[in-house]
């Protein structure tokens, strides 16, 4: 059997995920990989609903060693969609967890919006929930607190809070 082709087309309005394989025979034949949205597993038809604005991160898990865990169910392969508002949850929960300063500013801001997220001196530009959902918490050095002026001044960035600077070990 040959490895499965994935083809991922994102556009405003939908996912469309094509996935195929080809059998010994030569003949091709369609079959479907065990898909999530935020850890729940949905349906073909579910997929199609799902808004790419609202995407945070895809992940295709494809090799036979790390679709073990998914039992036969993912024997065609795993797709794995984060929305922004779960990634953003998951993201604050492992930064609060190692940093009572990241846990205390964002309890008083209510919302991360108005922070700035640096990670491996680079700023987060645009979707931080799409890298920062990946963190876990033993990776983690350190997470420090930078005021507006200092953040401009080391990253030439800034929003309206500061910026959270996240070390790795």
């Amino acid at each position: 059997m040959k490895t499965p082709i994935f083809l991922l087309l994102m556009s405003t309005a939908f996912i469309l995920i094509v996935f195929s394989a080809q059998a010994q025979n030569s003949s091709e034949s369609q079959v479907h990989p065990l898909v999530f949205l935020d850890d729940k597993i949905i349906s073909s038809e579910e997929m199609k609903q799902i808004n790419a604005d609202n995407i945070s991160a895809v992940e295709v898990i494809k090799d036979s060693a790390l679709i073990i865990p998914y039992g036969s169910p993912g024997k065609n392969g795993v797709i794995r969609i984060y929305s922004i508002k779960y990634a953003t949850l998951k993201y604050q929960q492992v930064l609060s967890q190692v940093s009572a300063v990241y846990q205390s500013r964002l309890a008083q801001a209510k919302s991360d919006t108005g922070f700035l997220y640096i990670l491996r001196e680079q700023p987060l530009l645009t979707n931080p929930s799409g890298s920062l959902i990946y963190l876990k918490p033993d990776s983690i050095q350190s997470v420090e607190f930078t005021g507006r002026q200092q953040c401009l001044k080391t990253y030439g960035e800034t929003k309206s809070n500061g910026c959270f600077v996240i070390k790795m070990k």
